[in-house]
């Protein structure tokens, strides 16, 4: 139950591979592309290096501009002022998606195409407005429509991407549509208690630093996800308790107990079940997913019933152990997913324990169990737990990741396990990261995932 995307989650189709610039900022040509790989970790991870001031940066920016979705956030905008003659994308599917600037200087509108090999499959042209600003990106200079159309194209199911910068801000259009649902809320609770919402706005916004913000937001979207999982699976559970239900009804009134079975073999298959399933459900009680198996209360139930009444009282359980197998089986992949999140955080963390409740949520302790509140955390922590959240998050659905140097605020043995950690966290989604880095623990463990930026002289 833990990806709502299904199955195609687990086998994701499509991957950038590489990307192509020409004359960016006039200056620099690039055409870099991973080698195939059939790897599920490699293939979900690219990091690129190269000098100061060679374009790293921008370009990470240029990939989350470009496949970023919502129309009023500078998404455009940012692709126009970029100076640039040509970007594109490689994909796993043998696909590209190109821009192509139509003026000479690099700066101002431009043609999207999604091509393959020589043939142009559909493109869509973006026109741009100068203002006091600059160039933009206005309404009326784009088919929004057919803009939507060509990335719906180019990915069949929704692509999220979030953007880590190296200022450690984080970004996406869905945290930003978060925020904005929260902040109308807020002024309807304030107009409801009569406060002004202006001023409780910024009262309350003034009391943390941006980071520290940034950091509860996705903790608490981790929370809300974590909730939205488990009440569905639950959900869909208490449907099938109901069919189980029914069944045993029908089966006490017609059939009677079954004396097929000997008492004694019939006590050992009740007793087997309720050790096995009890041991499969502390799993998911120690993280607040379900209740424990009351298990020695029904082996000491079961170990002191007559032989007589084994039969039946079989009949009457193994509704009941159907229904908790459904829980474990609902939920056993929330689990894995949480206790990977868990295990991975701690490993990092010192002298602090992080812990997850479905129904306390995430929390911070000392070894001793005082409650820890985030702003205390080191600013390494901080933007570890909030990428980690996110990414939590971000593997129900199709989502990339990009991270511009990643090695910041972490010491060199973070560095070393950070690119592992994530990838282990992520296992089996369709989540992708790319990363510009000057790491050399991060690029000597990861080899061929690494692609170099390396200019070459187009007129040559």
């Amino acid at each position: 139950m833990l990806d709502r995307a299904s199955t195609e989650n687990k086998m994701p189709s499509l991957f950038i591979t590489g990307f192509f610039v020409e004359k960016l900022f006039g200056l620099y040509t690039y055409d870099q592309k991973i080698k195939a790989l059939s790897d599920e970790r490699s293939e979900r991870l690219i990091l690129m290096y190269g000098d100061n001031g060679s374009g790293k940066t921008t370009i990470v920016r240029l990939v989350y501009h470009l496949l970023s979705r919502s129309s009023s956030r500078g998404h455009r905008t940012f692709v126009a002022r970029t100076q640039f003659e040509k970007f594109g994308l490689y994909f796993s599917d043998g696909r590209t998606l190109t821009v192509k600037k139509r003026e000479d200087t690099g700066v101002g509108s431009y043609v999207l195409s999604i091509g393959r090999e020589d043939e142009i499959l559909r493109e869509v042209e973006v026109g741009t407005t100068w203002d006091d600003n600059g160039v933009a990106v206005k309404e009326r200079d784009v088919d929004e429509k057919e803009l939507q159309d060509f990335f719906d194209d180019l990915f069949p199911e929704a692509l999220e991407c979030y953007l880590l910068s190296d200022n450690r801000e984080f970004s996406s259009d869905q945290l930003h549509a978060d925020n904005t649902r929260r902040e109308r809320l807020m002024r309807i609770r304030s107009h409801e208690y009569f406060i002004d919402p202006d001023n409780f706005t910024k009262s309350r916004s003034s009391e943390i630093d941006e980071a520290t913000r940034q950091l509860r937001q996705s903790v608490e979207r981790a929370e809300n996800w974590i909730k939205t999982i488990t009440l569905e699976a639950r959900s869909a559970n208490d449907a099938s308790v109901s069919d189980i239900y029914t069944d045993l009804i029908k089966r006490i009134g017609t059939d009677g107990p079954n004396d097929d079975n000997k008492p004694t073999s019939l006590k050992e298959h009740l007793l087997d079940r309720i050790r096995s399933l009890a041991r499969s459900a502390k799993k998911l009680s120690t993280l607040g997913l379900a209740s424990d198996v009351p298990e020695a209360a029904l082996i000491d139930a079961i170990s002191t019933a007559s032989d007589e009444s084994i039969s039946t009282i079989t009949q009457i359980l193994e509704p009941y152990f159907d229904s908790v197998q459904a829980r474990i089986d609902g939920l056993g992949e929330m689990a894995s997913r949480l206790n990977t999140f868990v295990s991975t955080i701690n490993q990092f963390y010192n002298n602090k324990i992080v812990k997850i409740d479905a129904v306390t949520g995430i929390q911070i302790t000392t070894r001793d169990g005082s409650r820890i509140p985030v702003e205390v955390l080191s600013s390494g922590e901080k933007h570890l737990l909030m990428l980690m959240c996110n990414i939590l998050v971000g593997t129900s659905q199709k989502s990339l990741f990009l991270v511009d140097e990643p090695e910041l605020s972490l010491n060199v043995k973070w560095q070393r396990t950070l690119v592992d950690a994530l990838l282990d966290l992520s296992s089996g989604s369709a989540i992708q990261f790319l990363m510009a880095t000057h790491s050399i623990e991060l690029l000597a463990k990861h080899k061929h995932s690494t692609l170099r930026l390396k200019h070459f002289d187009l007129s040559a």
